[in-house]
């Protein structure tokens, strides 16, 4: 089977100066995106803004969409959630009774948009269901002629002295045929994609302190390092990969591809495609 990777969509734009507008539009684009997504959810084809709910009465049953403001533990146990939308902000209610809801909104963190499902209660709803922006699947899985494998790896972190060198060596033998039981390595004559999540190298002060974790304090030497790996990749298998919140450019999304300085080398191999985070491939 021959491997082909077409990228359809690759963040690029000139580095500038930015203002509170750009971060507001992009926080609103965010919502409006992802709140496109929980709409096609059955469970919230009933959805209203957070404005109306002065118009519904107790024990109605409500469906809204709403970013995390902020999440507490009451003295109870419960936990409460305040909610935001273009049109204002209420309080859910999660009891810690329903655990498995429970659970997942221990998990809830700042600016993540959700749907809830819930009873209304004077100024509260009361959650029965929390909806999460996964994306479905709307026209079937899409099937090639031939049984091809992906490999999928994030969070290297090379130059951290934590890095798995010797378990990412073994990594290196499996996928070129050389280490692996009969099973293993007949999925491994079938791999025709690598991707790479992001989080290539540990990057240069990241975090306070960082310098002591290092094994490799110089950036450039970090992604020189990486790109020797790379090169014992199989050049039959194609490479995509794209950067995270160590690697060097900025941290908010979306983020650009990596910047050419960093990966000269990289950038010359034919099986090797940098993309944006987030990209479409």
């Amino acid at each position: 089977c021959e491997s082909n990777v077409i990228v359809l969509r690759s963040y690029k734009e000139e580095a500038k100066k930015r203002s509170v507008e750009d971060f507001v539009g992009y926080f609103r684009k965010r919502f409006e995106t992802i709140s496109n997504i929980l709409r096609t959810r059955q469970e919230l084809k009933e959805v209203i803004s957070l404005s109306r709910l002065s118009g519904r009465k107790n024990n109605d049953k409500i469906c809204i969409i709403g970013m995390v403001n902020e999440k507490r533990i009451t003295k109870n146990d419960n936990i409460l959630v305040k909610i935001e939308d273009f049109t204002g902000n209420t309080i859910i209610v999660i009891s810690k009774r329903k655990t498995e809801l429970f659970n997942n909104a221990r998990d809830l963190c700042d600016d993540e948009i959700i749907g809830v499902v819930g009873v209304k209660h004077d100024s509260l709803i009361y959650v029965e269901d929390l909806i999460f922006p996964e994306v479905p699947i709307s026209q079937g899985l899409k099937k090639c002629d031939d049984e091809v494998y992906c490999v999928f790896i994030s969070d290297m972190h090379v130059g951290n002295k934590e890095f798995l060198n010797k378990e990412f060596g073994n990594f290196l033998k499996w996928i070129n045929g050389e280490d692996g039981d009969d099973e293993q390595l007949a999925v491994c004559e079938k791999i025709k994609y690598l991707f790479i999540g992001g989080d290539l190298v540990d990057g240069v002060g990241i975090y306070p302190g960082q310098e002591n974790d290092l094994e490799l304090k110089d950036i450039y030497k970090q992604y020189d390092h990486f790109t020797e790996f790379i090169k014992k990749i199989p050049k039959s298998v194609k490479v995509i990969m794209c950067p995270g919140n160590h690697d060097a450019l900025r941290l908010t999304e979306p983020q650009p591809v990596i910047g050419k300085e960093y990966c000269v080398e990289l950038l010359k191999m034919e099986n090797v495609y940098m993309v944006s985070n987030p990209a479409l491939v």
